[in-house]
């Protein structure tokens, strides 16, 4: 009799990934699972092969999102304990050479995302001036305009709105459902205002009514581009040169906490604006409170001093 260990074979992506969540703690399945599924959306989002873990599709993926340094350097770690796993049930050169330049990749601090952006909103004027850079009548400037609009009315981070899908949009009710959220959390945003909405018929009879993906590529000579969803890089690029246009210095972000907070001064309840902005918890909302009311105090503070 043969009693030699056979390895299991080595099917797909997803088979590893299941032998992968039972060799982790329940602490770490969670954020391993959400990796893997991100992971395969964003491959059948670009056309790539959820195989393929080479370090410059990894890194693309990972740096495309609008995620904490911590976070991404979780997924990282999802990612190479999934080729550990490859390489156990398949253990060719191939997967190994895989594993090892998958543990050379490192994860570098970025100040414009999650824990390490500014905090910063713009004011009223300035919103007003960054929706109004792109005015033209060309492929690029509607979709920018339906993009930056999109941001600035509806809080949503640039990581959600990059994938979002026609279907997701309901023009008659003002709202917009987004599908995985932070925390994979579905949930219904409103869209604030005519602008952002506008913006969208506009860009989406310059597509031309057919399409799944809102925010697709624009080539050279203003050519649409495939029917995939552009990233969050892409989002962040799309805002630099917004920002470089309008004279006004801001981030991605800040278009997200511009929202929050005029929504709060405005008198908008915080429950309300928690649940437009996606928070899981009621204390995230309650900062950018205390920023509003910080800014409403100034103005009713008098002292005897410092004039």
């Amino acid at each position: 009799m043969d009693r030699s260990i056979t390895t299991p074979p080595f099917l797909s992506f997803d088979s590893a990934a299941v032998f992968t969540l039972q060799t982790v703690a329940k602490s770490s399945a969670r954020i391993y699972a959400q990796t893997f599924r991100l992971w395969i959306e964003w491959n059948t989002r670009t056309g790539g092969d959820p195989l393929d873990l080479r370090p410059a599709q990894v890194i693309a993926f990972i740096e495309g999102q609008d995620t904490t340094k911590s976070t991404r350097q979780r997924q990282l770690a999802a990612l190479r304990k999934w080729a550990q796993m490859r390489y156990v049930l398949d253990p060719t050169d191939n997967a190994k050479r895989q594993l090892e330049a998958l543990m050379l990749i490192k994860i570098h601090a970025d100040p414009e995302r999650g824990q390490e952006r500014t905090r910063k909103a713009l004011t009223p004027a300035e919103a007003d001036r960054v929706l109004r850079v792109w005015g033209a009548n060309t492929n690029t400037a509607k979709r920018n305009r339906a993009l930056v609009g999109l941001l600035a009315l509806s809080g949503m981070r640039r990581a959600e709105l990059a994938a979002l899908r026609w279907q997701d949009v309901d023009f008659e009710n003002g709202i917009v459902l987004i599908r995985h959220g932070k925390g994979d959390q579905e949930r219904t945003a409103p869209i604030a205002g005519e602008f952002a909405l506008d913006a969208l018929q506009a860009w989406y009879a310059g597509q031309g009514g057919q399409r799944v993906y809102i925010f697709c590529p624009v080539n050279k000579g203003d050519r649409l581009g495939a029917d995939k969803p552009i990233s969050g890089t892409d989002v962040y690029r799309i805002i630099q040169a917004t920002a470089a246009i309008s004279g006004v210095d801001f981030k991605p972000h800040d278009l997200r906490r511009t929202f929050i907070t005029e929504a709060l001064a405005t008198g908008t309840p915080i429950q309300t604006v928690q649940a437009a902005a996606g928070h899981a918890r009621g204390e995230t909302t309650l900062r950018y409170a205390q920023a509003v009311n910080a800014r409403e105090a100034r103005k009713a503070l008098k002292l005897r001093y410092g004039d």
